[in-house]
């Protein structure tokens, strides 16, 4: 600690931090993979600080061991472990004793790392670096820059440490983020409508939109800018799309975006207008940028070049068993086309005699209407019928397409195609002349009928679509169930009880047993959510 230091204000409170310096100290395995870690996920925090979807936000960038680092505000140490497995030197620099510990034990077998507890403002480090980073930080600057424009003096600090061309990645909160005017309370106030609205309170948190934020960096010394956008936001993202996925002819970013949902703190929330469908009309109109929830942007005096310039979109999934987790790069190839390559995020191979092979490598990109938002969209319109007509239709695929042969006394019944395994309507477009099935990730070798696969998705799309479900179906019965009834599918006992075992054990093989994730939202937190919403319009 440097002398006479005197703590940074900002804290989670010294109970919750005091509690994850305990939890880290109780940690073997610190890396961004730490299966130990993720037992220990139970709380916001605790998501946020042990989670690996927390490194989601870096992932794409090229910061290699030829890069010195310094870390402005490390927090309690997650993403300084992340930059200290990466780059060949990094310096972290935290204003809170407790979170300056954590960081320090999060890195503490990695020697390139160095972590001071400082005010970054008062700290002479002697040297200059290759990249500066700001992730999470500039938005406090009104709390710790005692200046008439703390966001312009914060930036030009962290220019001050950059060796000539070298970079700024900096991660933030978009003032009007989409979800804000969803209805999702403020990330630092707790409060719908109290950034879009511009309640922030003097010397307090504040976030600004992209025009804003732009005008600050140049002004700063940064007039070169690539802006990325993580979504559902910077701090837990599954999906970081790049500027140029948002102008590139047959790049669809709105279908990615359909599948991803609005969270508050790590949990899924219930919001009088749905954002998933939203994306789609900004992206038409050409806002998505503008009205991403978050902003990653590489900025320098020069054309950054920390982001792999084929690069339109990268997406992960770490909430796997370690040899599952993977992830999903969408480029340009040389020739113009785009190429969707999936790699394994760790070099981990399965146990021996596995029957479920999970398939990386590159396959070209293809376009039209996913099926599964066809689905929703005719639920959230009201037209029941139409949606049964559309999963219809995907069954009718897999009789026709999907299976080794047709089982003569029970055509449900019928085994699937390995190969067949995920091909549910996320994985389905329409091609013009019928169903494509697209990311064949999964090889299944062993036996699973038909009726089983369907029980699999409208498990899951009941769960997903708990609210559309409620208006169109009545009674005690499973939403899934009753799906299936209307599809004419029926289960005996034996096989409904065959079927449930079967997913239990692909489940308990693909889902790591501490997942890292929280429950959603009760639906009484959802209703009050709304009420307190209509309150406030009446106010």
């Amino acid at each position: 600690m440097r002398p006479g230091h005197e703590a940074f204000s900002y804290s989670e409170g010294q109970k919750v931090e005091r509690k994850t310096l305990d939890l880290l100290g109780a940690t073997t395995d610190r890396s961004q993979f730490s299966q130990e870690l993720l037992r220990h996920i139970a709380s916001w925090p605790t998501l946020y600080h042990f989670s690996p979807a927390r490194h989601n936000l870096l992932r794409h960038l090229t910061i290699g061991r030829e890069h010195s680092v310094l870390e402005l505000g490390a927090g309690c140490g997650a993403i300084t472990r992340q930059l200290g497995e990466a780059a060949g030197d990094v310096w972290a620099i935290e204003g809170g004793p407790i979170r300056a510990a954590c960081a320090a034990a999060r890195t503490a077998d990695l020697p390139n790392v160095r972590v001071f507890c400082s005010d970054f403002q008062a700290i002479d480090t002697g040297r200059k670096f290759d990249i500066v980073t700001l992730i999470g930080v500039l938005e406090y600057s009104p709390v710790f820059f005692k200046t008439p424009d703390p966001f312009l003096d914060c930036l030009r600090l962290a220019k001050s440490f950059l060796k000539p061309g070298g970079v700024l990645l900096l991660a933030i909160e978009n003032q009007l983020g989409l979800k804000y005017f969803c209805g999702s309370p403020e990330d630092h106030t707790g409060r719908p409508f109290d950034g879009v609205q511009d309640l922030y309170k003097p010397a307090g948190v504040k976030t600004v939109g992209k025009a804003e934020l732009s005008r600050y960096l140049a002004a700063s010394g940064f007039p070169a800018m690539e802006f990325h956008y993580p979504f559902p936001d910077y701090k837990l993202p599954s999906w970081v799309l790049t500027d140029r996925a948002l102008h590139t002819p047959d790049f669809d970013p709105a279908a990615i975006l359909r599948l991803i949902e609005t969270t508050h703190e790590g949990r899924r929330l219930a919001l009088p207008a749905d954002e998933r469908k939203v994306r789609s009309v900004l992206h038409r109109n050409g806002l998505l940028a503008d009205l991403a929830n978050s902003f990653l942007v590489i900025a320098a005096e020069e054309t950054p070049r920390l982001s792999p310039p084929e690069l339109l979109a990268a997406g992960y999934v770490t909430d796997r068993q370690p040899w599952f987790n993977t992830r999903t790069a969408m480029v340009l190839g040389d020739g113009g086309q785009i190429l969707v390559r999936k790699s394994r995020l760790i070099d981990v191979q399965p146990p021996a005699g596995t029957k479920l092979t999970n398939v990386v490598g590159t396959e070209a990109y293809r376009t039209g209407p996913q099926l599964e938002h066809l689905v929703v969209d005719l639920l959230q319109r009201g037209d029941f019928d139409g949606a049964i007509a559309h999963l219809r239709s995907w069954i009718d695929h897999l009789l026709k397409v999907g299976v080794v042969a047709i089982d003569p006394t029970d055509k449900y019944q019928s085994l699937l195609k390995p190969d067949f395994f995920d091909c549910t309507p996320p994985n389905l477009i329409i091609n013009g002349v019928g169903l494509k099935q697209i990311d064949t990730e999964w090889h299944y070798a062993g036996a699973m009928p038909v009726r089983t696969l369907a029980l699999r998705y409208l498990k899951m799309l009941a769960s997903r679509e708990q609210a559309i479900f409620r208006k169109h179906l009545a009674g005690k019965t499973p939403a899934a169930i009753q799906l299936l009834n209307k599809l004419g599918i029926d289960f005996t006992r034996e096989q409904y009880s065959q079927a449930s075992e079967l997913l239990h054990e692909l489940n308990a093989s693909i889902v790591a047993p501490h997942r890292g994730r929280l429950p959603d939202h009760k639906k009484k937190r959802r209703r009050s959510l709304l009420s307190r919403l209509l309150r406030r319009k009446k106010e």
